[in-house]
């Protein structure tokens, strides 16, 4: 019986490392980190936005977005993050894109000034969430670029 509690208590031990990664957080404050977490999900660059703040440039599954830095101190301590996509050449309408918005829970569309559509999704990331949260917001966001696609584009994979 004493072999069964030292065997199950070593078994606990070494998922403790484990259960610890999965509590590690993550901000926007910390671009390179957001930086490697996207490299998981496809092709990835660190670069600078018109305003100066970080963005990271991405593909995955052969669709393009750029991940915004939001609220930052002169390009620094950023607070938050939003996943961006947009689309030139298609003929969508405003119906279209309120359908969309009308269904769909976390990420937002609109036509921009030229009635190109763009698709949207904030992520609140201060005061830090777990890189779990963060890959299960990238998720949600790759999910959405395919229907997205699929459902108002028409696009089909």
């Amino acid at each position: 019986m004493k072999q069964h509690l030292l065997a199950a208590l070593a078994g606990f031990a070494l998922l403790a490392p484990l259960a610890q990664a999965a509590d590690t957080l993550v901000d926007a404050g910390n671009p390179k980190a957001l930086y490697e977490l996207a490299r998981g999900f496809g092709s990835a660059e660190l670069g600078t936005s018109e305003k100066g703040n970080p963005k990271i440039k991405g593909r995955m599954e052969g669709m393009g977005y750029t991940i915004f830095f939001l609220q930052c101190e002169n390009g620094k301590k950023c607070r938050d993050v939003q996943f961006s996509a947009g689309w030139e050449g298609y003929d969508i309408n405003q119906a279209q894109i309120n359908d969309w918005n009308r269904r769909k829970n976390y990420s937002k569309a609109y036509l921009d000034e030229v009635n190109d559509p763009i698709l949207e999704m904030d992520v609140v990331m201060n005061p830090g969430i777990s890189t779990a949260a963060f890959e299960r917001a990238f998720n949600l966001w790759k999910l959405a670029l395919k229907d997205f696609r699929k459902q108002v584009l028409k696009v089909e994979d």
